[in-house]
């Protein structure tokens, strides 16, 4: 079981972070049941948007570049998109690692390298299955 493998993901949850903890308890208290993963994605997404269309207005789209965000599941650090004028693009990727069958989310600061020997991964405790 010595599966080393680096990918990126669209979106990673840290299923041991007070936040996504807190999510989950007040989450099950309202519908008695537990989250899917894409409803952590759902939240960053809702709560981003919101956030901007709240501050401003039907203008929102024209701040996006220079307002990231960090999320539970993922962050958003919106460019113009190469493809359509006027649009905009999430340039954002997590990084994950499995190592000796754990999932580990590399820091935004490590770049991904065939032989790489920087700072180690944070350890998420999460079992791969």
């Amino acid at each position: 079981n010595k599966l080393n493998v680096t990918y990126p993901a669209s979106f990673s949850v840290n299923y041991n972070s007070q936040k996504v903890k807190e999510l989950n308890d007040a989450f099950v208290k309202a519908y008695g049941t537990m989250p899917e993963k894409y409803g952590f994605l759902g939240y960053d997404i809702t709560h981003y948007f919101l956030d901007a269309l709240y501050h401003y207005g039907k203008d929102m789209t024209r701040c996006l570049p220079d307002n990231p965000y960090q999320g539970i599941s993922t962050k958003f650090q919106f460019v113009p998109s190469s493809q359509d004028k006027g649009g905009y693009e999430n340039k954002y990727w997590n990084i994950i690692q499995i190592s000796d069958m754990h999932l580990n989310m590399l820091p935004d600061s490590m770049s991904v390298k065939p032989y790489f020997s920087g700072p180690q991964p944070v350890q998420t405790n999460d079992t791969v299955q």
